[in-house]
Parts: structure tokens; sequence; C-alpha cells
């Protein structure tokens, strides 16, 4: 079998939310039609004219949280596929499973694309080189941002019945084998179980077809309702909100969260950015208090890196 990027797995960590059953993620339905097409997210392609990256796990689970922060936030975060493909230990020419690269993410957050990007020219060395100690930091900052959220629907060969339920809730990454006969506009089942690619899907008809977007070539596809899906996993993105403080002896402004951590803010760009991306208020919402009181605090990661 052909490798696109997956290593099929199913739920073995306590860790892992499974709809239905241990999930704490919203069920507050979002596109009752199932489609979000219309908050398709960048062009971004896992391959150029040199080599392919095997990263399809890290580039549909990425695609699954940048639609969800256009819809839930109206923002657009177009995180950085390479950094999560190589923070997740993806084997190149083999690929990744669906649980290593979620829990990687939550682990150690995401960079925007134009802070650690792949390019046409690059090669397969210089794409999987280690990451420097200033993006995993730059990374840390989003995960102090934003909770990313994760729970199974269905494995073993996906329940239909689940996924239609959860498509309601967000975008779903598919597991699949790419691809079967192509006939009038639908790829049919290919008649095996077999799974090597992940995709995001982004809208269904019921009983009828699933509409997915195939970072692989960036095409929007139509699969037949019964084409085989080994698995399906649904993402969730949690914007956290922060009060904003300062000492009065000093100019430096901070952002606090509900951990009681005092962040401070890099510079006056990054503060504007992170105000008009709803984490803060403006300056009239800065809280002055006595700077023995601030500088007393415990320290989080300083928000270092432009939203």
């Amino acid at each position: 079998m052909e490798y696109r990027g997956l290593i099929e797995t199913i739920p073995t960590d306590d860790r892992d939310y499974i709809l239905g059953s241990t999930s704490k993620l919203s069920t507050a339905v979002l596109q009752s039609d199932r489609n979000w097409l219309p908050f398709k997210p960048e062009k971004e392609i896992q391959r150029n004219n040199l080599f392919d990256t095997y990263g399809c796990v890290s580039f549909s689970r990425n695609n699954c949280l940048e639609i969800m922060e256009k819809r839930l936030y109206g923002t657009e975060f177009n995180r950085s596929d390479r950094f999560l493909v190589v923070a997740s230990g993806t084997i190149p020419r083999m690929g990744n499973s669906m649980d290593k690269v979620a829990q990687t993410a939550r682990k150690n957050g995401s960079v925007k694309e134009d802070r650690y990007t792949f390019s046409q020219s690059m090669t397969e060395n210089e794409y999987y080189q280690v990451i420097p100690q200033e993006i995993y930091i730059e990374a840390l900052t989003y995960k102090d941002l934003y909770e990313d959220q994760y729970e199974w629907v269905s494995w073993g060969g996906a329940n239909k019945e689940k996924m239609w339920e959860a498509l309601q809730y967000g975008p779903l990454q598919v597991s699949i084998q790419a691809y079967g006969q192509y006939m009038n506009g639908i790829y049919m089942p290919t008649g095996t179980q077999d799974t090597n690619h992940l995709v995001t899907l982004m809208y269904a008809v019921y009983n009828k077809e699933w509409i997915i977007l195939d970072h692989y070539s960036n095409e929007i596809k139509t699969l037949d309702w019964n084409y085989y899906i080994g698995a399906a996993m649904r993402h969730n993105l949690v914007k956290r909100m922060f009060k904003l403080v300062k000492g009065d002896e000093k100019p430096e402004v901070y952002c606090i969260g509900a951990d009681g951590k005092l962040r401070h803010i890099y510079n006056e760009a990054c503060f504007e950015e992170g105000k008009q991306s709803g984490f803060w208020g403006g300056f009239e919402s800065v809280e002055v208090k006595p700077q023995a009181e601030v500088d007393a605090l415990p320290k989080g990661h300083d928000v270092v890196f432009s939203l």
C-alpha cells in the first residue's frame, strides 16, 4: 500500500476524549447544514516539486482548527503545518498517527505559517531539520492563548451516523484510501478497508456523499456515502480570555489568565493584535496595581509573537 502520510491507530490513551462517552467538548450546533466550505482555510499543499512531507495528519488537523477559528471568532490564524509535522515526530516517507499529532499540538502549541514555513524550493532534509528553540518558545505563547481540544468520533471503520452527528459541531479529520474509481464526479468505494491518507471532511449530504478537502492536491473532492472511512476525529478551539494589568511604577503591560500567571505583552503591535483578536481589551481596560503586587505574581511565558 502506498503511504500518503497516515499511520492508522485506535484510541489507547486515557487522556483522549471520545464522542458520546468521555468527551468534554462543546456540542453546540454551529452548522446545522453540516457545511464548513464557507470557512475553507488558505491553500496549502503537503508536497512540492522535490518531495512529499507525508504530513497529511498535521495538515488536516490544522485545517480543522483554522476553520473553527473563522467560524467561532471571525479571525484567521494560519498555523504552521511544518512545525507540527516535525515537532510530532512524523516519519519521512511514512507519516504519523492522529493521536500523536493531536497530543503534540496540545503540548507544544503552534506558530504562524510565516514563522516556520514550507517553500517550493525546500528539500526534504531542510524541511525536517531540528526546530530552533526560539520557534518552540513562540509556540508556547500560542498554548497560553488557546486551548486545543480533540475527540475521537469513531474508528475501526467509522460509524457514519456518528460522523453525521459530529459534523454539525465542527469539521472532521477522516482517514481514507486515496482513491477509488472516479465516476460522474464522485469517488466510489475502493473495495478495501486499508487507509493511507487523512483529509478534512467539510460537508455531507445524508446517505449520499461526503465532501472533503484534500491538501495533497488542495482540491475539494466528493466521496460516495459508502466510501470506507477508517477513523474520524473532531477538533475544537477555545480562546482564552485575559485581564490586563500594570504596575504603578513601570510601563510594562501584562495579561493574566485563569491560572493567575503574569505574561508580559512584548510590544504595542502585539498588544493591538491581541485586542483585535479578542484576547483582551484596549488600554482603557488596563488595571493599575501597586508595583510590588505585580512583581510578586508568578510569571508565565511572555507574549512574544505577532498573532
